[in-house]
């Protein structure tokens, strides 16, 4: 509806090709949310990437725990009179008091395909676990925890696979007994699981004036030894790294490369 009195054609045909940001989003987050309630959902992401500058091409799921990669599951509950979905977080993925948490509602953190810049998306859709088992089973009961207990026990044999190849330094003798016996051309890997191979390997006198003297001097270290190698990271990009006895003490290296979820 508009007064002819106050606003000309042109005025009119500029306006119906303009569009309000803030409901224009709304009406994308109603449009692409249609679940029922009672479905089970999982929100994904894309987070902006600030060395590229710019968005991922594919979305990840928000998961309940990155280590086991199972997506945080969530319920529809109710759907408003306006088509707006609200929505309850499943700790650990599991109905079990589902009755105490909050209600959300999908705007939550939502921002469903904004082109702004340095904008973050995310949306929530229906779980495809939850679809499979639809398609599947339809006459057997949904258990959204079974992925993730399934992950659970994954990782817990994982743990116990990589514990045997890791090697755990509490003090700087430790680490020293370990270090003497690196060589040129050998590979060992961080705490992140990237490989480092040594270049270099420098028995070194200890001197009063070392940052520290106190550590190799409390174990009567007369030297200790230095490996220099190159480090390839998990983004592909090397850079050379200096390890000491000091540097290692109180952290963990793997002799081989450790398992992943993968392995096991």
């Amino acid at each position: 509806m508009s007064n002819a009195k106050y606003i000309t054609q042109e005025q009119l045909a500029d306006l119906s090709q303009r569009k309000n940001p803030i409901l224009t989003k709304i009406k994308l987050i109603i449009d692409n949310s249609q679940f029922n309630v009672g479905d089970f959902v999982i929100k994904l992401e894309k987070s902006y990437d600030w060395d590229t500058d710019k968005l991922p091409d594919e979305f990840t799921p928000e998961y309940i725990d990155y280590n086991l990669k199972v997506p945080q599951k969530f319920v529809c509950v109710h759907i408003d009179d306006e088509g707006v979905r609200y929505l309850k977080e499943l700790e650990e993925n599991n109905l079990e008091g589902i009755e105490d948490q909050e209600v959300i509602d999908v705007f939550s953190g939502t921002n469903f395909f904004d082109d702004e810049d340095n904008q973050d998306v995310s949306c929530f859709v229906v779980d495809p676990e939850y679809q499979d088992h639809l398609l599947i089973s339809p006459d057997l009961e949904y258990d959204p925890s079974a992925s993730y207990a399934e992950a659970q026990e994954r990782f817990n044999s994982l743990e116990e696979k990589n514990a045997d190849i890791q090697e755990f330094f509490a003090t700087v003798k430790d680490a020293e007994d370990f270090l003497k016996n690196v060589k040129v051309g050998d590979t060992i890997y961080d705490e992140s699981g990237d490989p480092i191979v040594v270049s270099k390997v420098e028995n070194k006198t200890l001197k009063k004036k070392d940052y520290h003297w106190k550590a190799y001097n409390n174990f009567k270290m007369p030297s200790y030894t230095e490996i220099t190698g190159t480090i390839t990271d998990s983004d592909g990009d090397s850079y050379e790294v200096n390890w000491t006895p000091a540097s290692l003490a109180g952290n963990s290296i793997f002799t081989q490369k450790p398992f992943t979820m993968d392995d096991v």
